[in-house]
């Protein structure tokens, strides 16, 4: 098994570990901006987002949530 400690992520994102059934990515997103300029769907995935600093805005479907540090969805 491959350990890798997510504060050595070096990119604003970056694989950490990939199976044939999951893949951990972590990301840093600097004040004000976003993960990209089109909203993304992963359909035949589950995406699981723990937000560890900060607070994050994002849709889910045509639901605007607001998560802060320590949340999970």
């Amino acid at each position: 098994m491959n350990v890798k400690n997510i504060r050595e992520a070096s990119d604003w994102f970056e694989v950490l570990q990939t199976t044939k059934r999951t893949q951990t990515a972590m990301m840093t997103l600097k004040p004000g901006k976003s993960s990209g300029s089109e909203p993304e769907g992963h359909k035949n995935s589950d995406q699981v987002l723990l937000v560890l600093k900060g607070k994050v805005e994002g849709e889910i479907a045509d639901e605007t949530l607001t998560l802060r540090e320590g949340d999970v969805i």
